[in-house]
């Protein structure tokens, strides 16, 4: 049986001696426990990140291999994963937007006439899958490069900062990696994507009219909807394609004079907590990317006077880049009622209005 002596040592050690010990160690190792902690988490991730990034370049490089036979011309494809365009120079913003679309009119040319002299082939369907391919593999061998040099910055300075930073992150890189392997599949396929919605629903209306190429890669077909005159505008599929779409409007305004409105229809990022498929109305020209075709669609309708309506998919990131879900498709009926009620209440009678089918074009024709 213990002695009094013995009880207030073991006192002193269970509740105080061995506490301060943990307070101790904790003050001085707490962060470096984080960082074992989170640096696990973190690797792992990775791993798998790198993994989509593998499996990215092998479908890129089984595509480039039964697509043509010549070592050279292989090469010169694999080369596109390489292909950057150099930022303008933007210290004086004035006269920036003509230069952002010289620069990436250059750049989509670049990767297309690479791929056609590769390929030995002018087909548009051709070329475009092409291009998919090598953007998508593109994509994700710069996500994992991104990611890997943090990672190498976070383990040469032990920065628990930069760390906690990837840590955050990294389940959102891993569904964009995912999606870019889902792009991939539907290029494989032929399917359209959920950002087609838009150049879906324009080129369900477009049936049956007479089409005409209006900008280059972009179709139209002028038709008749509520008594109003309809300019339908998407880009050609059922190619990989976005279009010229402002230089398609700027067309419009010189073979059909005045414009009552423009409606564009797109695909727009939902939150988490908002249901796929449910549509929303607005004002404003609702296209993506750098802005330049907004700014120059913005810059004409704003000089005339044309009211400028949306109307937009709510989407996810990944419904947006990988085959189309079925809510998504579903939500083309809603997409008409919607624009014939813009057509309705905001184009007078025999007005001619724009309306433009936003997005990738791949697999809707018109």
């Amino acid at each position: 049986m213990a002695t009094g002596d013995q009880l207030i040592y073991y006192y002193l050690a269970w509740y105080i001696v061995l506490p301060a010990i943990y307070v101790a160690l904790m003050t001085i190792y707490a962060n470096k426990f984080q960082f074992w902690t989170m640096s696990g988490e973190v690797n792992r991730a990775f791993r798998e990140l790198k993994g989509l990034r593998d499996s990215g370049i092998s479908k890129f490089n089984a595509y480039i291999s039964a697509a043509t036979q010549d070592e050279s011309s292989r090469s010169r494809l694999r080369s596109l994963l390489d292909l950057f365009a150099v930022s303008p120079v933007d210290l004086d913003p004035v006269g920036i937007v003509p230069k952002l679309k010289h620069l990436m009119d250059e750049y989509e040319q670049r990767f297309k006439s690479e791929a056609s002299t590769a390929l030995k082939s002018n087909d548009p369907v051709l070329i475009g899958k092409t291009v998919g391919y090598a953007e998508a593999a593109a994509s994700l061998d710069i996500l994992y490069k991104i990611v890997n040099h943090f990672l190498w910055l976070t383990n040469k300075y032990s920065s628990l900062g930069l760390l906690q930073q990837l840590y955050a992150i990294m389940p959102l890189v891993l569904k964009m990696g995912k999606s870019f392997l889902g792009f991939m599949d539907a290029l494989e396929k032929g399917a359209p994507i959920g950002d087609g919605i838009g150049p879906m629903s324009v080129g369900l209306l477009m049936l049956g009219a007479q089409k005409f190429d209006i900008a280059p890669d972009t179709s139209a077909a002028l038709t008749k909807m509520e008594d109003r005159r309809v300019l339908l505008v998407k880009a050609k599929g059922p190619a990989s394609n976005l279009g010229h779409l402002d230089d398609a409007v700027q067309r419009a305004r010189l073979i059909y004079g005045g414009i009552s409105a423009i409606i564009t229809i797109d695909a727009q990022l939902r939150l988490e907590s908002e249901r796929s498929g449910d549509t929303a109305r607005g004002v404003g020209v609702a296209i993506g990317g750098l802005g330049v075709e907004r700014f120059n669609i913005e810059e004409k309708a704003s000089e005339e006077g044309i009211p400028l309506y949306a109307i937009l998919v709510k989407e996810s990131y990944i419904e947006a880049i990988t085959a189309m879900a079925k809510d998504i498709a579903e939500s083309v009926d809603a997409v008409h009622d919607a624009l014939r009620e813009v057509l309705r209440e905001k184009v007078p009678p025999e007005g001619l209005a724009v309306v433009i089918g936003v997005g990738n074009t791949l697999g809707v024709a018109q």
